[in-house]
């Protein structure tokens, strides 16, 4: 049958939030906002030559209807040089200021053991972190983490100390939403909890504003100003002194980057 759109779930303690790709249109941003989406991730790269050509604009439109939004970076392993796909993420964002950079760590060659992979995760932040990317998420599919990252992410507290953004789907052919916290229970360890839950994406309910699947997330936090403290931001309207003649005094807003125009954050 048809898949439904489904706005927000709105669940005590949790906000929603999208993470997108080229594969999505951003058709109303707007309408996202008012569905009760108030965070995004945009896919910005993949490995060390691949820019989402999208990216910006997916920024551009969803931090527009103030969503708050950050960027995610597509791990390809094999390539190497972790801490330079952490800074192909940025350099395909742009000019728009990211804290909160997720990597996407869930496929690699077989040969790739716990031990290499936590290392390339290591080397990732390491990376992330010289560029300001505000500490990071780890984003990772449930089995991916117990079959690839187990044994060696348990001796990694610098990995464990990042926020879990884990993957885990009830069906892969039918849409399902969490309507209880006893939905909300997932295999986590060495993480205590999860921070953000992808708990839909292909087969899922549709959010209003785009066009195509989209993957649907939930993220710990009871209002805004929680989730805008995750996104390394300060609460709603207060005044930030960047200091010099070129930023001076800017007033920030319920999202990420700055405006040509002095005085706004978006």
């Amino acid at each position: 049958g048809p898949v439904t759109s489904l706005p927000g779930l709105r669940l005590p303690d949790y906000v929603d939030a999208i993470d997108v790709s080229r594969v999505q249109v951003v058709e109303d941003a707007d309408a996202v906002r008012a569905a009760g989406f108030l965070a995004a991730w945009a896919k910005a790269s993949e490995g060390l030559g691949y820019c989402d050509p999208e990216v910006q604009e997916h920024l551009r439109r969803l931090s527009g209807a103030g969503v708050i939004t950050s960027v995610y970076a597509f791990a390809r392993v094999q390539q190497g040089d972790p801490a330079a796909q952490a800074r192909k993420a940025f350099a395909c964002a742009g000019d728009v200021y990211q804290t909160r950079v997720m990597l996407d760590l869930e496929s690699a060659p077989k040969e790739w053991g716990s031990v290499q992979l936590c290392d390339f995760a290591e080397g990732f932040f390491d990376g992330l972190d010289a560029e300001g990317g505000g500490g990071g998420t780890f984003y990772t599919y449930t089995s991916f983490l117990a079959e690839r990252l187990h044994p060696e992410i348990a001796r990694r507290p610098k990995l464990i100390a990042k926020p879990l953004h884990l993957a885990e789907y009830r069906s892969l052919t039918a849409s399902w939403a969490p309507t209880a916290a006893s939905d909300l229970r997932r295999r986590t360890a060495p993480w205590g909890d999860w921070t953000a839950l992808q708990y839909s994406g292909n087969a899922g309910f549709r959010v209003p504003g785009i066009v195509g699947d989209c993957d649907r997330n939930l993220v710990r936090a009871a209002n805004v100003d929680e989730l805008r403290a995750f996104f390394g931001l300060p609460p709603e309207g207060t005044t930030l002194d960047m200091g010099g003649s070129v930023h001076g005094s800017h007033v920030v807003d319920a999202a990420l980057g700055e405006r040509d125009e002095p005085g706004v954050f978006v």
